[in-house]
């Protein structure tokens, strides 16, 4: 009767450890290639509460951590004016598409999760549009129709750096801008 006994507890034991392995696996989270892990909650001392794992992996704790991954793939928007004007008072028609995505650095991913995390990717979009019309339409106030179509890689790269303040921000960088039409 003393060998029955003991092997259930033997196998109690057994299932019990292996309960907490496999609750312990799911708590661990792996980043993906091209995203971040960002975890809330449970401050310690000084620190703000965020967590930010870029190509590792954390522990989250029900209760203590909130979780969400970040997406740092680079996306395409398309950016158009119909009514831009010239230092020369000409109205001109513009039509450029950029690629932009979340920055690779720390500090730009947690300006990123703080606005972005729950957002919906479109919202993320408008404002970089948004951004990038503004952009346009300040660069061209100060050019002629003639600067324009003589050096478009001059006026690409002056729209690109009237914005990378307004987008650094928000943890987004401009991969590249192009002037379609």
């Amino acid at each position: 009767m003393g060998f029955g006994f003991e092997a259930l507890i033997i196998f109690g034991v057994v299932a019990i450890a292996a309960l907490i392995v496999a609750y312990a696996a799911t708590r661990f989270k792996v980043a993906g290639a091209n995203e971040a892990l960002i975890r809330s909650g449970a401050r310690r001392g000084g620190e703000d509460g965020l967590k930010v794992s870029r190509g590792g992996f954390m522990l989250v704790l029900p209760l203590f951590h909130t979780f969400g991954r970040l997406k740092l793939t680079a996306r395409q928007i398309n950016v158009a004016l119909s009514d831009a004007v010239t230092s020369q008072g000409i109205k001109v028609a513009l039509e450029g598409v950029a690629t932009f995505k979340v920055g690779a650095d720390e500090a730009s991913i947690r300006n990123a999760a703080e606005r972005f995390l729950q957002t919906d990717i479109r919202e993320v979009d408008d404002i970089v549009k948004n951004v990038l019309e503004g952009s346009l339409r300040s660069i061209v106030g100060t050019l002629t129709v003639e600067e324009l179509n003589l050096d478009r890689q001059k006026f690409q790269q002056a729209v690109q750096s009237a914005a990378i303040g307004d987008l650094a921000t928000s943890g987004l960088v401009i991969d590249s801008f192009t002037i379609q039409a």
